[in-house]
């Protein structure tokens, strides 16, 4: 059944792109489903991949990649940063990544104690009623 299995996914050698699913848990509201990764180093069917933003902190499986026959980016675009697959996601992400900040004020969060101005962020509708 492993001989079998081996053959029905095209071969990743370094500098092919490929996309890596991101779990449900790991994503954003506004996050894709995908990140766009490439290949650095292939090694007894353990793939290390990297995005614009880092590595992955791990070594992949072949049917965690997707092969991609679009050459988005190049080995050489990775910088020589290592980080989780949650973190990749959050560093390429346009919103704050996973999840909302909210401050639980009771009143207009004029004070200083308010989560969302200490981080620079205006409160939303998740915060308070109004």
């Amino acid at each position: 059944m492993l001989e079998r299995g081996r053959g029905l996914l095209p071969k990743l050698v370094v500098g092919d792109n490929a996309f890596l699913r991101i779990p449900e848990f790991d994503q954003g509201p506004t996050d894709p489903r995908n990140l766009v990764v490439v290949v650095l180093s292939a090694e007894n069917n353990l793939f290390v991949v990297g995005t614009e933003n880092g590595r992955v902190n791990r070594r992949l499986e072949r049917n965690a990649l997707e092969a991609s026959k679009c050459k988005i980016l190049a080995v050489s675009d990775v910088p020589d940063v290592e980080h989780s697959v949650r973190e990749l996601v959050r560093l390429g992400s346009v919103g704050k990544g996973q999840g909302y900040r909210r401050c639980n004020c009771r009143q207009k969060c004029l004070s200083g104690r308010c989560s969302c101005k200490k981080a620079g962020l205006f409160c939303n509708s998740a915060c308070h009623g109004g």
